[in-house]
């Protein structure tokens, strides 16, 4: 199941974005390469048993920036036959819609720079076999998850509730982070993958996350996914039986920051986690 396929049935919903099933190949494929290079270049990660380590995480991250770089673009593409739909309202509906899509398009220009500029040094480093620049921290769980995810954002606000980077202010670049839950030799990996050292705020994000009890990191990530990627996929057998309380709090972590009035992202936004989603520990790091 997934918040991306229920995006559909949002105006139906409510405004609230309700997960929908989507079949397992579709939710695992990405199309951003051809069959060849895809094979190819993920092959360490994908064939028999994978080794959690620097090189293996380094493929991850660059899988989630061209992921988000291949959606930044489609969806981009498709403004100017968003801006045509309204064809026929009021006016002042009309008014409404262009100035969010305006504000929308321009954000997602500066996305796309930004991730453009991303790809171009991850590109470098794949192609010189040069990893000196990343930067990686991975855990290895005792088991599997209910929940996969996996993209690239910019760490707003880090687990114990501090501001790291205020987001569209200015034109200075901003810190960003690649984040993968997925599963590796039958059990569930979280994987955060950086271009920076120790001095980059997304080292002091990872570094909150590190601080958390070994008990809570499962549901850390589970509510990480929620709050920040919309590739994210869970089992609906978990989703169905989950507390009508967590599933609402869930709810509302999908909805986080797309730029509604009632969704803004609050500085708590990971501090708090109030449902245990997920009690598996942790069997090792990275």
């Amino acid at each position: 199941m997934s918040s991306k396929a229920g995006i559909e049935d949002i105006f139906e919903n409510g405004g609230s974005l309700e997960p929908a099933e989507i079949g397992v190949r579709s939710a695992s494929t990405f199309n951003g390469f051809c069959s060849r290079h895809d094979t190819e270049l993920f092959r360490p990660v994908e064939n028999g048993a994978v080794t959690l380590s620097r090189e293996s995480v380094f493929l991850l991250t660059f899988r989630a920036i061209a992921f988000e770089l291949f959606t930044k673009r489609a969806a981009l593409k498709g403004v100017p036959i968003q801006r045509e739909l309204d064809s026929g309202t009021p006016f002042f509906i009309q008014a409404a819609i262009q100035t969010r899509l305006h504000y929308s398009f321009e954000g997602m220009k500066r996305g796309l720079a930004d991730l453009e500029r991303w790809k171009d040094r991850y590109d470098i480093a794949l192609r010189q076999g040069d990893l000196s620049d990343f930067s990686v921290y991975a855990i290895e769980f005792d088991d599997v998850l209910p929940v996969v995810a996996c993209g690239a954002f910019h760490p707003e606000v880090d687990f114990d509730g501090s501001q790291l980077q205020i987001l569209g202010r200015g034109s200075a670049d901003f810190d960003h982070v690649a984040f993968n839950l997925t599963t590796l030799n039958g059990v569930s990996v979280a994987a955060f993958g950086w271009l920076g050292g120790s001095d980059s705020q997304v080292a002091s994000f990872v570094e909150s996350f590190k601080r958390i009890p070994n008990v809570e990191k499962a549901t850390a990530v589970i509510q990480l996914a929620f709050e920040h990627l919309e590739n994210t996929y869970m089992r609906p057998s978990w989703w169905r039986t989950m507390p009508d309380e967590w599933r609402n709090f869930a709810l509302e972590k999908f909805r986080s920051g797309i730029g509604q009035p009632d969704a803004e992202r609050g500085q708590d936004a990971l501090a708090n986690r109030p449902y245990p989603f997920s009690t598996v520990g942790v069997r090792s790091t990275l």
